[in-house]
């Protein structure tokens, strides 16, 4: 299998450092850790949360945690796509190492999944799923002792919340597990799909964020998107402040469901034992490079919120400006409970930065490369930024590249490829080494249950 690892260290301009470990000062964050609840909410947008700068009263539930946790402030998607996004969660690779690029796919029958890695510590391993997009038929499953069906395309959160709590306590159902009288560790992946499109807010929360006089075509549906994004309609300014605030009452909506799953992690005595990792797979765009939801490889879907929150609240306020990458969270995790992280993965702990956050220990990268494109293995794009520059370079369809200053342009909208001609040269070679030798998968082709949730969706058309 391709090594994106293999490659990424040969190139000594932007090459990876570790440094050498923490003093004896350092708190002990493995210390009473008893099991690991990790909550990753499909389409969350960084850019959107109060937490990350935001100035609009979105998340303050997750503005609540974040402030008690130790919070990465540049995380980072591989892949602005559900099931390549997660498939690189949970297998420390990068896209361009599992080649799973598209929704749809199944994983590749070698491919080692963490949780496997987690489960062998004696953990019991239970998954939630919100959508059919990570459901078990497509191999995202492995590893896990059981991974709870999805009945429908996309399930709310007030579902998922009530299958945790059924989990939780019971009472027993009938062919599915029950944690009550359990002995073993538990590890819990919980996932949202309610900041996925459609944007469909609640009624109680939606009149705190749109203008109640809009009388424009954008209802939140994934088909007036698409006719935007195809340019077959334009939007004016009424339009793109509709669909943001439609985005963000659902961002509220959801951060207000939040609050009864915490309430049920405390009442079963799981939110004073556990690590709980918060974050998301991707972003979302929002009229950004006249494209509305994911998959392309800018900012506004690649940025991710991502908190680490310790028993006892360890860590509280802390905040980390390092460059980290999806890949990263669950070897950090495995980490943290002692487990072995396996060579030739490309994510790494984290633990280093979270000791000495300076990041003189080590942990943190150079730069990050992310995919692009969607269902359609013909258009493959590749973007890489160093923290401050992000190239994206097409590298099948143009010979052009766009190169953006993300530090005062964090919406990418003025193009310094002409101006900036060093940093595109030595991005476009990077780009070129890392990929060499990948290439496009065949063409897919779907059963008719997978096609017909990736058109409604909006993933094919």
């Amino acid at each position: 299998m391709f090594s994106f690892r293999r490659h990424l260290v040969t190139i000594t301009l932007l090459m990876l450092t570790i440094g050498c470990g923490s003093d004896d000062l350092t708190p002990d964050y493995r210390a009473g850790i008893e099991n690991v609840i990790l909550i990753a909410v499909d389409t969350l947008a960084a850019q959107n949360l109060g937490f990350m700068g935001y100035d609009r009263d979105t998340s303050p539930f997750i503005d609540e945690l974040a402030g008690k946790s130790v919070v990465f402030d540049r995380a980072y998607t591989a892949k602005a796509l559900t099931l390549p996004a997660f498939t690189s969660m949970f297998s420390g690779s990068h896209p361009d190492s599992h080649n799973v690029q598209g929704n749809g796919r199944n994983l590749p029958s070698d491919l080692d999944l963490l949780t496997g890695v987690i489960r062998e510590r004696g953990f019991l391993t239970v998954g939630f799923p919100a959508s059919h997009v990570i459901s078990a038929r497509y191999g995202i499953n492995k590893g896990f002792t059981y991974y709870f069906p999805c009945p429908a395309y996309e399930i709310p959160a007030s579902t998922v919340i009530q299958k945790t709590r059924t989990f939780l306590e019971g009472p027993r159902v009938e062919n599915e597990p029950c944690y009550l009288d359990e002995t073993d560790p538990l590890y819990m992946f919980i996932h949202f799909f309610d900041t996925h499109t459609d944007y469909n807010p609640s009624p109680a929360i939606t009149g705190n964020f749109v203008d109640p006089s809009y009388d424009g075509i954008v209802d939140g549906t994934i088909g007036v998107f698409e006719q935007f994004n195809a340019y077959e309609i334009e939007f004016d300014e009424a339009d793109y402040r509709r669909t943001r605030d439609l985005y963000d009452a659902e961002i509220r909506s959801f951060d207000d469901q939040l609050r009864d799953l915490f309430s049920l992690l405390e009442r079963t005595g799981l939110y004073e034992n556990s690590l709980i990792v918060f974050t998301a797979d991707h972003g979302e765009n929002l009229g950004e490079h006249h494209y509305i939801t994911h998959g392309h490889p800018y900012e506004p879907g690649l940025h991710i919120p991502l908190f680490f929150h310790f028993p006892n609240d360890l860590g509280a306020g802390t905040r980390i400006d390092s460059l980290i990458e999806i890949t990263d969270i669950l070897p950090t995790i495995l980490d943290l409970v002692g487990g072995e992280i396996p060579e030739g993965i490309d994510g790494h702990s984290l633990l280093p930065l979270i000791e000495d956050p300076s990041g003189e220990s080590g942990g943190g990268r150079d730069y990050l490369l992310a995919c692009g494109g969607l269902n359609d293995e013909r258009k493959r794009t590749y973007s890489i930024f160093d923290g401050q520059y992000r190239l994206i370079k097409d590298i099948r369809w143009s010979e052009e590249s766009l190169l953006y200053d993300v530090t005062v342009d964090p919406k990418e909208t003025t193009d310094l490829a002409e101006s900036e001609p060093a940093y595109v040269e030595v991005f476009e070679i990077s780009i070129e080494y890392i990929t060499q030798g990948v290439l496009p998968e065949e063409p897919v082709e779907y059963d008719p249950e997978t096609e017909e949730m990736l058109r409604s969706l909006g993933y094919i058309h």
